[in-house]
């Protein structure tokens, strides 16, 4: 059996030097308490600076947005003195478009462009002509036999009127002044098409020495005539049409604008099978320079006059 003093002896040294050990973590944490404060506001500013945070519009160069609208369109021109809208994703879109565009401080469009009255180009026009005002409407000269009835076109029309919105129908060569840059609209006769598609508006747009050529959803027809025409010549930076479909980008088209750089506006997993990895093949003949909504986002254009700067996953939230 134990000595009952030895035991006491025993229970006293424990208690000592739990003591000591409580009092040597609070020692240890009395001094490292200032690092570990200093740790977590290092923490907290790099999270902090790191979070997405919208983009902010330079009003001395030309910046071009291509907003991530799925399977569809709808891209920003933006200067200092003008706001342009080319299309606007389809209708489920078009709250979205309107939103993002006020985070942008965006509050007015002086023009709203309609490259063709299909709804994933046109069905979010309604909402943006309801959320805020908007200059001139630009439409495609139309054929009669190709003239839509679809809500999403009828709705606009509607609201256009309503809202005292000019609407126009531009016709081939004019310009619209963008202060540092412009737009210049290219169309031919469209009674020669029988789809859509190929009555597309397209618009070359050019600040200095770069340009960028929107396309609308141009197919194999439309371009031939395009060509023909003599409506094109090498771009900076090419917007693909049809959201990359084989139907269009083709090889006499590309040979003559011969993009440094393109841009191709598709919804990501599309029951279409966009961007077309044959297109994608004619396309790398002429540049690896490309993106693509449904891989980057958001993606931002900024021109100086000299140089085009491609930047992707843009983040901009309404």
């Amino acid at each position: 059996m134990r000595d009952p003093a030895i035991i006491k002896i025993s229970k006293e040294q424990s208690a000592k030097k739990r003591q000591e050990r409580r009092k040597r973590r609070l020692e240890w944490f009395r001094s490292a308490l200032p690092l570990m404060i200093l740790g977590a506001a290092v923490v907290f500013a790099v999270l902090y600076l790191s979070r997405p945070r919208n983009i902010k519009l330079d009003d001395s160069v030309l910046t071009v947005i291509m907003l991530d609208v799925g399977q569809g369109d709808s891209i920003l021109i933006h200067t200092s003195t003008n706001n342009v809208l080319v299309d606007c994703g389809d209708v489920d879109q078009g709250v979205s478009v309107a939103k993002r565009l006020e985070a942008l401080g965006i509050t007015r469009l002086d023009c709203l462009i309609n490259s063709h009255p299909h709804a994933d180009h046109l069905g979010g026009a309604a909402d943006i002509l309801r959320m805020m005002p908007v200059g001139t409407l630009y439409f495609p000269d139309i054929p009669e036999n190709l003239l839509p009835t679809t809500g999403s076109y009828l709705r606009t029309l509607d609201l256009a009127e309503e809202k005292g919105v000019d609407v126009r129908i531009p016709k081939c060569g004019d310009v619209l002044s963008l202060g540092i840059a412009d737009i210049r609209f290219l169309t031919v006769d469209n009674t020669q098409f029988e789809n859509l598609n190929d009555c597309s508006l397209g618009i070359a747009l050019t600040h200095g020495k770069n340009s960028i050529l929107l396309t609308g959803d141009l197919e194999t027809a439309g371009e031939k005539a395009w060509l023909e025409a003599g409506l094109l010549s090498p771009v900076t930076v090419l917007k693909c049409a049809h959201h990359g479909s084989n139907a269009s980008t083709g090889t006499s088209f590309l040979e003559t604008v011969q993009p440094a750089a393109a841009v191709i506006s598709v919804g990501a997993l599309n029951d279409y099978g966009h961007p077309s990895q044959k297109m994608l093949a004619r396309l790398r003949a002429y540049t690896e320079t490309i993106f693509r909504t449904d891989l980057d986002g958001n993606i931002r254009m900024v021109s100086d006059g000299e140089q085009v700067q491609i930047t992707p996953r843009v983040t901009i939230k309404g």
